[in-house]
């Protein structure tokens, strides 16, 4: 997703004379169900939209673990080091996930 995204959100803005953060709001609600379905996952999820470049990010939220328990909800602190060298047990750390295969799902839900 890129600029096109965010020209169909201002042409939609403009033609229905909905608000762009309703749009952009249900852009965002669109791609974490896409991503739950996609991943049959009851993690907690974060979706970044970035305003200027039109790019969505689909994000894991976990917490760092020395000892894992829920593998959906944490994460171990020797993986987090290979994402992050300054994680510590306690924190939040955020994944990226790919969402190349959710963009199809997320229209058909948006316009719903």
């Amino acid at each position: 997703m890129n600029n096109e995204v965010l020209e169909i959100i201002k042409q939609l803005g403009r033609e229905k004379g909905i608000d762009e953060e309703i749009l952009i709001q249900a852009l965002k609600n669109a791609m974490e169900a896409a991503a739950r379905k996609k991943l049959d996952t009851n993690s907690p999820l974060q979706i970044e939209f970035n305003r200027e470049t039109g790019e969505v990010g689909v994000f894991c939220k976990k917490t760092i673990m020395d000892e894992v328990i829920d593998h959906e909800k944490e994460i171990s602190l020797g993986k987090a080091l290979l994402i992050n060298p300054e994680a510590k047990a306690g924190d939040d750390l955020l994944i990226e996930l790919p969402i190349k295969n959710f963009g199809r799902i997320a229209a058909q839900l948006a316009k719903q």
